[in-house]
């Protein structure tokens, strides 16, 4: 069992994956680090005040993303159902 996980990890197809879910988890795992880093230090800097204001702004912001790739998506979706008519 041993000899076959050895020589499975030998594979430079299995190298070059586990290199980049390694690269992935590193990455995902400094996004979630890095808002308990920098919103304390920016909520002392611009005040409490300030930062509700940006975070809802922030929020509406969200929403209106979110609505437009949904928009997006379903144009995208309509014109790969019309794909086999000829124009």
């Amino acid at each position: 069992m041993k000899d076959k996980i050895k020589c499975y990890l030998r594979n430079k197809n299995v190298q070059i994956l586990l290199k980049n879910i390694t690269n992935f988890s590193i990455f995902k795992f400094i996004t979630y680090l890095m808002p308990l880093i920098t919103f304390p230090y920016v909520i002392y800097n611009i005040g409490a005040k300030y930062f509700k204001i940006i975070i809802f702004a922030l929020a509406i912001i969200y929403y209106i993303q979110l609505f437009l790739n949904y928009i997006a998506c379903a144009g995208k979706l309509k014109f790969s159902l019309k794909r086999s008519n000829s124009y």
